[in-house]
């Protein structure tokens, strides 16, 4: 049972300015960091009921497909069913600690790994594996080569490079009974992306291919599932009208938050990572686990931390499904979902001209 007195003073002012903040703005924006799935329940009830923009910093690597559709996977069914892994463009340091990425990349007698556009092989890994580049061409041009050759069209290269990638395509592309593409969302860009799943679903006409981005901290996927879960839609969302708005352009929060079109943020990080630095230029509320006070913010909120301070539910690293995670520390603290439901109820009462 955590502990969460929502009349403490210092916690009902913190409730309070956030919820004051939410209802003076005509257009404010949620911001959502590493999370467990109650809490982001809250926070996409929350923004709904503030008609707010809601996003989150961590980079998906899901853009093209949330667009076009690609088929996807989890580390777990990638570990047991892949005989092709090709992991496309930088090794992150984020990527390369991943435990999932870790177990696809060991050597294997069932399993073929290629390196394809990064020349990096930190801390040993990728050092067995294959390689595909094709000189002068980038992560996007590469996989793009690939995409034309799949589908039988000529493309630009010296016989060389060009022998070589019909190569690949009809001996490792065609031939796989299940591949993965595995990549770090934040290293390659949206048209390396968009390529890389056209071709993953040309692919898949014939065999089975999936996408994989790996590398994220534990925490970040659970808005998404918990935005589709309750609305359909992905992040960013806007709740401004009377029914929930996906737009990967219009409303990623670094780019609202830059263009000025925002009069309040909300700031919600279940861990201790520091804001990044776009978080900023209007008056900010912050619900955080962060020790020390986020000088910028005009009301902040302590909480505990999921799985650590308090018993939570998150989506497990390795297989993608859900799991519960039992508190560890002898001392609770609040949880996210009960100070941003809190800031909620303050919100509605202020609406309704009651005192809360």
């Amino acid at each position: 049972m955590t502990i969460f007195n929502p009349n403490d003073p210092t916690t009902r002012r913190g409730i309070e300015k956030a919820a004051a903040l939410l209802e003076q703005s005509r257009a404010p924006v949620v911001v959502v960091n590493r999370i467990d799935l109650a809490g982001a329940a809250a926070a996409v009830t929350l923004a709904r009921q503030a008609g707010a923009v809601l996003d989150h910093v961590a980079p998906t690597g899901l853009g093209p497909s949330q667009e076009q559709g690609t088929l996807g996977t989890v580390p777990g069914e990638a570990f047991l069913r892949a005989d092709l892994v090709i992991v496309a463009g930088p090794i992150t340091d984020t990527l390369a600690h991943d435990a999932g990425f870790a177990r696809l990349t060991a050597p294997s007698p069932t399993r073929t790994v290629v390196n394809l556009g990064s020349a990096e092989t930190t801390g040993g890994l990728l050092s067995s594996a294959e390689e595909l580049r094709l000189d002068g061409l980038g992560l996007a041009e590469q996989l793009g080569v690939l995409y034309a050759l799949a589908q039988g069209r000529p493309v630009s290269l010296d016989d060389r490079q060009a022998a070589e990638a019909t190569r690949f395509i009809e001996q490792r592309m065609s031939q796989a009974k299940y591949g993965v593409f595995v990549f770090a969302p934040d290293a390659i860009d949206e048209h390396a992306q968009f390529m890389m799943m056209s071709l993953a679903n040309v692919l898949s006409v014939e065999t089975r291919w999936s996408i994989l981005p790996l590398g994220r901290p534990a925490g970040q996927a659970e808005l998404i599932r918990m935005c589709q879960a309750l609305t359909g839609l992905p992040p960013p969302l806007s709740f401004a009208g009377t029914r929930p708005v996906h737009d990967p352009l219009l409303y990623r929060a670094v780019d609202v938050i830059g263009r000025r079109e925002t009069d309040a943020i909300l700031w919600v990080s279940a861990c201790e990572d520091v804001p990044p630095d776009w978080i900023g230029g209007a008056p900010l509320a912050a619900v955080t686990a962060r020790a020390d006070a986020i000088l910028a913010a005009s009301a902040q909120i302590s909480i505990g931390k999921p799985g650590i301070d308090y018993p939570a539910l998150s989506e497990g690293a390795l297989t993608g499904v859900v799991t519960a995670n039992a508190q560890t520390s002898p001392v609770s603290k609040a949880s996210a979902a009960q100070v941003i439901e809190a800031i909620g109820q303050q919100f509605a009462a202020s609406q309704n001209g009651a005192v809360a």
